[in-house]
C-alpha cells in the first residue's frame, strides 16, 4: 500500500518537474532569439544567424503544431510568398532570394511565437534579453540621455 501511495504523489511531481523544464526551455530558446537581435551592433551579421538558428530550433520544439499555427494564419505568408516570387524579376536574384528566405525566417518565427499555448513563457524569454541588454549597457556606460540631444546619441 506505500508503494501504491509513494507513485501516486510521484507522478504529480515528475509532471510539474517536465512542465516547469519545457517553460523554462521555451523561455530560454525565445532569449536567445532575442538577444543576438538586439546586439546586432557589436556582433554585426551573426546576429540574425544565430537568431535564425535559434529559430529553426524554437520551430522544431513546436513541430508538432507547426502545420496548424501554418494553416490558422497562412495569410501571414503572403508577403514573403511575394518576395519569393520577385526574385524572377529581380535584377539581383541571389540577394532577393536571401532577404526573402531571412522574411519568411522571420514571418514564420513571429507566427510560431505569436502562437504560443501560453504567451508568458515568450514574454519571459523576451523580457529576460532587453533585461540583460538593459544591464550590459550600464555596466559598459553605453546611456543616452535625456533632452533634444538624445536622439543624436542613438545613431
Amino acid at each position: 500500500m506505500s508503494a501504491t501511495a509513494s507513485s501516486s504523489t510521484l507522478a504529480p511531481d515528475l509532471a510539474v518537474q517536465h512542465a516547469s523544464r519545457q517553460a523554462l526551455l521555451e523561455s530560454a530558446v525565445v532569449f536567445c532569439i532575442v538577444l543576438p537581435l538586439l546586439l546586432a551592433n557589436q556582433i554585426s551579421s551573426a546576429a540574425p544567424a544565430v537568431s535564425f538558428g535559434f529559430t529553426g530550433i524554437y520551430a522544431w520544439l513546436r513541430r508538432r503544431e507547426l502545420g496548424a499555427i501554418i494553416a490558422q494564419r497562412w495569410l501571414l505568408l503572403l508577403a514573403p510568398a511575394y518576395a519569393l516570387a520577385s526574385v524572377i524579376w529581380s535584377d539581383y536574384p541571389g540577394l532577393t532570394a536571401k532577404h526573402a528566405g531571412e522574411l519568411l525566417v522571420t514571418v514564420l518565427g513571429g507566427m510560431l511565437l505569436a502562437a504560443g499555448p501560453r504567451p508568458a513563457r515568450v514574454l519571459i524569454g523576451v523580457w529576460a534579453a532587453f533585461a540583460v541588454f538593459l544591464a550590459a549597457s550600464w555596466a559598459l556606460g553605453h546611456n543616452v540621455g535625456v533632452g533634444m540631444w538624445a536622439w543624436r546619441r542613438i545613431t
